[in-house]
Parts: C-alpha cells; sequence; structure tokens
C-alpha cells in the first residue's frame, strides 16, 4: 500500500482501524499484538516517505509514537518532555462530533451514543454542554490503564471500541498493548 501510495503522490494516508459493531463482531478486531506490529510498520514508513500518515480509531498511535521518539532520543527526552510535542488526538467526543441524518450528535460514527439532537438545539451547545461530550472530554474517567497511562491526554484510548467490546464507555481500550 505505502509503496502504490508514494507513486501516487498523494498527500496524506488515513489508516481507519476497525471498531466493532458489537461483542459478536470483536474476533475479526486486530489484537493489540496486532496493533503494534501496525503501529511499527505506518511509523517506519512515516520517516521515508512524503506524505503524512494518521490513524482513525487508532488512537494508541500517538503513544507509540511518544514511545519510539523517547527510544530514538537514547534518554535525552522524557515523556514529559516529548507528550506537549506530539499534536492532541481527536478522540470520541474530543474535537469531533458526528451528526447522523436524524440529526443525532454522536461524539464519532463509530460510538452510537447519542448527546443531543441538532434539530432542537445547536451544535455547538450539544457538543459544549451534553453530559455524554463533556464526560469524554474528562480524562479522569477513564478506568484501567487507559486511566493510568501518562500519554492519555493524545490518546485516551478509543473509546468507540471500548464500548463496543466491553460495554463501558470508559474501560481500557482492549487494542492497546501498552501497559503503564
Amino acid at each position: 500500500m505505502i509503496e502504490l501510495l508514494t507513486r501516487l503522490d498523494v498527500a496524506l494516508w488515513n489508516v481507519v482501524f476497525f471498531v466493532p459493531a458489537d461483542r459478536d463482531e470483536t474476533a475479526v478486531t486486530l489484537s493489540a499484538d496486532q496493533h503494534e506490529e501496525v503501529f511499527a510498520k505506518l511509523y517506519a514508513a512515516s520517516k521515508d516517505v512524503h506524505f503524512q500518515i494518521k490513524t482513525t480509531e487508532g488512537q494508541h498511535y500517538q503513544r507509540y509514537i511518544l514511545r519510539q521518539r523517547m527510544k530514538e532520543s537514547r534518554g535525552r527526552l522524557t515523556e514529559a518532555e516529548v507528550i506537549p510535542c506530539l499534536p492532541k488526538g481527536v478522540n470520541d467526543g474530543k474535537g469531533l462530533a458526528f451528526i447522523n441524518y436524524r440529526g443525532e450528535a454522536s461524539p464519532s460514527r463509530y460510538l452510537p451514543l447519542s448527546g443531543g439532537d441538532v434539530t432542537q438545539q445547536s451544535l455547538s451547545e450539544v457538543y459544549r454542554d451534553s453530559s455524554l461530550f463533556v464526560s469524554l472530554r474528562d480524562s479522569s474517567r477513564l478506568k484501567g490503564k487507559c486511566g493510568r497511562c501518562p500519554a492519555r491526554g493524545v490518546c485516551g484510548g478509543s473509546r468507540a471500541r471500548a464500548y463496543a467490546m466491553t460495554g463501558d464507555l470508559f474501560a481500557s481500550d482492549p487494542c492497546c498493548a501498552f501497559e503503564p
């Protein structure tokens, strides 16, 4: 794919990671270790290509980049120094809203929870004031390893994947291999 995109002279490659619709579809989801393998390939490729590589529902790629930059610095950089240099991840409800055909605003296309109806109130009100959107912007609500992760502000894991695979919006992203 990278070879093809290089020949096509693209500006950006958006790699979309699968989010199951429910627990019945989890068998076709990449494992945490498989995500790490893909991240390694993306990171290696990012050093040699002329286009940007971005992920959708691969929020933990930001954490991977953080760890790689720390490793490459050979101890000259700490997490505290690298984290502010990473782009803040756009995550479910953080910088993103999805509006379906009925006017319901959700935190993402992959998270089937409504924060409000934009035919009844403005999108900015839904985004700013709905308890769903407000709760998703509060990283202190994250549980398990996502809650302990030093990169939770730039990553936070996929809330859509956590919800689909565990039923808990704030559970750890099951597809992240990192153990803080």
